[in-house]
């Protein structure tokens, strides 16, 4: 099994694996690091057939517990028969604008704003389906973004700091 992890908002990461095919497979243990060395268990994703044995298939699994700036990842893959080994290792680095950028509130019914960009950053408001809503510079500390007219539903706010950097967050027109 392959490992991908990004940051999917500034407060969960996700995992993603795919099999190629199964045999005797019980579950997968989600194992996470600050140093690439200690592990933690954060997690079980159990195998998707019943018996253990299918064709291939991908899983997933959100970690909204993450701590430090740097996060490791690795799957402990574990056998009916108590037989385990390893995956690779992923890292997922989390910049410190991530860990402070807010938008509130969310749900929102008409305003939603965006504290902690910095001031010259540009903002987007995008629906799921990946169309431009709406666009600007972030011009105050928290900056108000008026989606009144805008239907309900999911968006995410991209958030393009000054050195090109992306932050995606997620919220709720109600």
């Amino acid at each position: 099994q392959e490992l991908t992890a990004y940051l999917a908002t500034s407060n969960s990461i996700i995992l993603n694996w795919t099999t190629g095919s199964e045999i005797n497979n019980s579950h997968f243990t989600i194992l996470r690091s600050s140093n690439s060395t200690d592990w933690d268990s954060i997690g079980v994703v159990k195998s998707k057939f019943i018996n253990g044995n299918g064709a291939g298939t991908s899983y997933s699994f959100t970690d909204n517990l993450f701590s430090s700036s740097i996060n490791y990842y690795r799957l402990k893959q574990v056998d009916l028969d108590g037989t385990i080994s390893l995956g690779n290792i992923v890292s997922v680095q989390v910049s410190n604008l991530q860990q402070r950028l807010k938008l509130f509130p969310n749900p929102t019914k008409g305003t939603i704003n965006i504290q902690n960009a910095k001031i010259g950053a540009s903002y987007r408001i995008i629906s799921l389906d990946g169309k431009l809503i709406t666009s600007g510079i972030v011009r105050n500390q928290t900056q108000s973004v008026d989606i009144t007219n805008v239907s309900s539903g999911v968006y995410f706010c991209e958030i393009i700091d000054i050195s090109n950097q992306k932050h995606l967050l997620k919220f709720i027109k109600e």
